[in-house]
């Protein structure tokens, strides 16, 4: 088992985010986590990821408490891509990429070869290896939202989770980094977690979902099995149908409007 998280639960001051939250990952699972606004998806991935510590509960990742890691090997294992990345001051791809090498970097150590080669290959699997000389500034949503998805890469981490991975994106580039994704996953064997408002486009690349509503698990389960109309209409207060995509055979889904 990759991850296992028991009985979370967290908030901010006297508001609880997130009440009792329980489920397990295996390794190369592909899930999506949905759900209404301020149901606390976000801040799974951030105890997930270990910025916030969980109130109660614990999270266990391939059978050791996360508390007892270190930042260092934390990274190693997970790595995170947030729906916001802020950078004080432009840098270049080839610099952001080169970052995730930092959980294997020991202080005021420079770049080995290895680490060379690896941010080459995160560079080539998102398709941004002719983009390394170019700053932030000079890139689109799409191109920059790949950087640092290599990044991510870099960090060699067995678990990715993701924040909104298409979030302000065009069709072009959310099927794009869905591909890159999807492919990751395939051949690469990362595990991924991605938080997603696209429920069309979970249906299509997640193996399994996470329904999560007022800070709970309202369902979770096989993507066919879970994204029916019964519990879209419950999770979302939408009325919704559901049938299959003519062309993958997945469920799709059409908003009724009255």
């Amino acid at each position: 088992m990759l991850l296992e998280i028991e009985d979370i639960h967290f908030g901010y001051q006297k508001e609880k985010i997130l009440k009792g939250i329980s489920f397990s990952v295996n390794h190369k699972e592909f899930i999506g986590i949905i759900g209404p606004n301020g149901s606390g998806k976000t801040t799974l991935l951030k105890l997930i990821g270990g910025i916030f510590k969980p109130q109660k509960g614990k999270i266990k990742i391939k059978d050791t408490d996360i508390n007892n890691f270190s930042k260092k090997e934390l990274a190693q294992i997970v790595s995170i891509v947030p729906q916001i990345n802020y950078l004080p001051t432009p840098f270049s791809v080839w610099d952001i990429v080169m970052m995730g090498r930092s959980p294997y970097l020991k202080n005021l150590q420079f770049e080995s070869k290895k680490d060379f080669k690896i941010v080459e290959k995160s560079m080539e699997l998102t398709k941004i290896i002719k983009l390394k000389n170019r700053t932030t500034e000079q890139l689109s949503g799409g191109e920059l939202q790949r950087v640092f998805i290599a990044r991510s890469i870099a960090q060699e981490p067995e678990l990715i989770l993701m924040d909104e991975p298409i979030a302000f994106l065009d069709l072009k580039h959310q099927l794009n980094i869905f591909s890159i994704l999807k492919k990751l996953n395939n051949e690469q064997g990362l595990t991924i977690i991605t938080v997603m408002h696209d429920i069309n486009m979970a249906a299509q690349f997640c193996h399994r979902i996470l329904m999560i509503k007022n800070g709970k698990i309202f369902q979770e389960g096989k993507t066919e099995d879970i994204l029916n109309s019964k519990n879209i209409s419950h999770l979302y207060e939408v009325d919704a149908m559901v049938d299959k995509n003519p062309f993958t055979k997945k469920p799709r889904i059409t908003l009724l409007i009255s």
